[in-house]
C-alpha cells in the first residue's frame, strides 16, 4: 500500500479480489477478526484513487486460464487496462493466454525489484515507512529484510541489502 501511496505504480483490485486476500489472512492469522480486515479493505479503496474495478465480469467468459477461478482477475486487468498481474501463482497464468490480452504475469520479487530499480527514491521511502509502522512487535531494518526474502521476495531484499537507508 505504501508503494501505492507513494505513486510508485498504480494497483487495481475489485470486491471479489478483496474478498479473497481477506479469507487467506483470516485462514493464516486466526488472531485478526474479520472486521479489522474489512476496515482495512474500506481504507485501501479511499486512499488509492481509482483501485476498485467494477464491470469486469463481461470478460469472464473470455478467458481460458487451467483454475477457472482464476479469470476473474485477468477479468479485472483487462477491464483496467492493466499490463501486469503480480502473483506467486505464476502457473495458473499462461503466458500464452494472458498475451491475448496484452497482459503478462509476474512474480512478486520481480515486480517489486523492477519497482526499486525504477524508482528508487519513492520505493524506498514506501519501505522505510512500512517498516517503521510496524510496532507490535517493532521490527527493526535487518528483520524486516529477512521477513521479505522469507516471504519469497529474496531478490527484492537481496537489493535491499546493497543499499544502505
Amino acid at each position: 500500500m505504501h508503494l501505492a501511496l507513494k505513486k510508485v505504480f498504480r494497483p487495481r483490485w475489485s470486491n471479489q479480489i478483496h474478498n479473497e486476500w481477506i479469507s487467506a489472512v483470516l485462514r493464516t492469522r486466526p488472531d485478526l477478526q474479520e472486521s479489522q480486515l474489512q476496515r482495512t479493505r474500506l481504507l485501501m479503496d479511499a486512499h488509492v484513487i481509482g483501485c476498485l474495478v467494477k464491470g469486469y465480469e463481461k470478460y469472464i467468459p473470455t478467458i481460458n486460464l487451467p483454475d477457472p477461478k482464476d479469470r476473474h482477475v485477468v477479468a479485472v486487468a483487462i477491464q483496467s487496462s492493466a499490463e501486469i498481474i503480480v502473483t506467486f501463482n505464476l502457473k495458473d497464468f499462461p503466458l500464452d493466454e494472458l498475451a491475448k490480452f496484452q497482459i503478462c504475469a509476474l512474480h512478486p520479487d520481480a515486480f517489486l525489484l523492477d519497482l526499486l530499480n525504477k524508482n528508487p527514491f519513492n520505493f524506498l521511502e514506501a519501505v522505510i515507512q512500512q517498516q517503521k509502522l510496524l510496532k507490535r512487535p517493532p521490527i527493526n531494518k535487518k528483520d524486516f529484510i529477512n521477513f521479505l526474502a522469507k516471504s519469497g521476495l529474496i531478490n527484492t531484499a537481496n537489493k535491499l541489502i546493497e543499499i544502505d537507508w
